[in-house]
C-alpha cells in the first residue's frame, strides 16, 4: 500500500463519517421535534413557534421543518388579517338615470319593496327585479 491510497481512503472514510454525522443530527432533531409535538397537542399558531424555534436553533431550512412538524407551508406563511374579511363596502352606487348615489337612496328603494305584502320565496329574485328594472347597478 502507498501512501497516495492510504490517503485517499482515509479522506474516503472521512467523507463517508461526515454523511453519517449529518443524518444523524438529521435524525437527533425530527426526534426533538416530534418529543415537542407529542407533549401537547399543538394549534396552527404553536406549531408556528415551534418551527422558529427548531429553526434558529439548529439553521436548517424552514421547509424541512415545517415538514417534521406536519405544517402545511401556506399555513406557516399565511399572514392574519385584522379586522373585517372581505371588501370594504362601497360607499356610493352607480344608477344608469342619476350617477352616483350615496348608499342611502338604494337602502330606501329596498325598503319601499319590503313595505308591500310579497311572498317570502322569492325574496332575492324581487329585489334583483326591481334594482335592475329601477337601473341600480350594484356590486
Amino acid at each position: 500500500m502507498t501512501y497516495d491510497t492510504r490517503s485517499k481512503e482515509l479522506m474516503q472514510a472521512e467523507e463517508k463519517n461526515r454523511i453519517l454525522r449529518k443524518l444523524l443530527s438529521n435524525k437527533e432533531i425530527e426526534l426533538e421535534v416530534q418529543r415537542e409535538l407529542l407533549k401537547k397537542s399543538l394549534d396552527a399558531r404553536s406549531k408556528k413557534g415551534l418551527v422558529n424555534t427548531v429553526f434558529n436553533k439548529h439553521k436548517i431550512s424552514k421547509t424541512r421543518v415545517i415538514d417534521m412538524v406536519g405544517m402545511v407551508q401556506s399555513s406557516y406563511y399565511r399572514r392574519p388579517s385584522f379586522g373585517r374579511k372581505g371588501n370594504k363596502p362601497s360607499e356610493f352606487t352607480y344608477h344608469n338615470n342619476n350617477g352616483l348615489v350615496t348608499q342611502d337612496a338604494i337602502i330606501e328603494s329596498v325598503k319601499t319593496i319590503l313595505s308591500h305584502p310579497f311572498i317570502d320565496c322569492g325574496y332575492r329574485l324581487q329585489i334583483t327585479d326591481f334594482l335592475f328594472d329601477s337601473r341600480w347597478l350594484c356590486n
